[in-house]
């Protein structure tokens, strides 16, 4: 009796480590995407991009490769959003506080969606098909109802809270986010969010009193300076 009860709390021990893990894991992560854009009538080329995202309990980073840019949203201890946009080629930031971005809606949904590139107003509108695999590697698949214009499949994973695959279907354009790679190694993590520290960084609201500056006059001519919007974007960082 006394062997089976040792059994017993070691067998519970290891179910406790191993939920415990999923959820570390789901709080610093890192996503690697490919992305490709084509027609679906096969006529032109397909198009392949790389998304990157680094998150950890308070923020999130996404590194858009076609343009060289990162974007950091922030979680504030106040419960504001906070966004950095970092030019890695150029090893500087714009910050933006909340004040200046009156369209991005400071609320759960909308931290969510960048947190975890898909709000959950969004999964309540679509509809669950099945679920493939369990533990960390389960996967939910959704879909967008027959009616929309907008057709979405979705291949959700509940425990890192991120897609591991995503299909969008606009008439004729077709987007797929294929996740490629998963990086649950916290130090690597950190890694990638502590790299840019040493940026110079200036102040949205002061750009104004810097247009001499050579960096930021060559950014606002190529429309970088404007805070993005909320929701899903492309590679480029385009609003979609």
């Amino acid at each position: 009796m006394k062997r089976l009860t040792v059994l017993f709390f070691l067998l519970i021990s290891f179910t406790t480590h191993s939920a415990e893990l999923c959820q570390e894991e789901f709080q610093n992560v890192g996503a690697i995407y490919q992305i490709t854009d084509s027609q679906s009538n096969g006529k032109n080329t397909a198009q392949q991009k790389t998304l990157q995202l680094w998150r950890s309990p308070k923020q999130v980073i996404y590194t858009y490769s076609a343009q060289a840019v990162s974007e950091k949203w922030r979680l504030l201890s106040n419960q504001r959003i906070k966004l950095t946009r970092y030019f890695d080629q150029f090893e500087r930031g714009i910050e933006y506080q909340a004040a200046d971005m009156p369209d991005f809606k400071q609320n759960t949904n909308h931290w969510l969606s960048k947190y975890r590139m898909i709000a959950p107003f969004l999964l309540e509108q679509l509809q669950k098909v099945k679920s493939i695999n369990t533990g960390c590697a389960e996967n939910i698949v959704y879909r967008s109802k027959q009616a929309a214009q907008t057709q979405i499949l979705l291949n959700w994973n509940p425990h890192y809270q991120l897609p591991t695959k995503l299909t969008i279907r606009q008439g004729k354009q077709l987007t797929v986010w294929q996740l490629t790679e998963l990086i649950t190694d916290s130090k690597k993590v950190q890694q990638n969010h502590d790299k840019r520290e040493h940026y110079q960084l200036t102040d949205y609201a002061d750009i104004g009193d810097n247009e001499a500056d050579p960096f930021l006059a060559k950014m606002i001519n190529q429309g970088f300076i404007e805070h993005s919007h909320s929701g899903f974007y492309n590679a480029d960082g385009d609003h979609m």
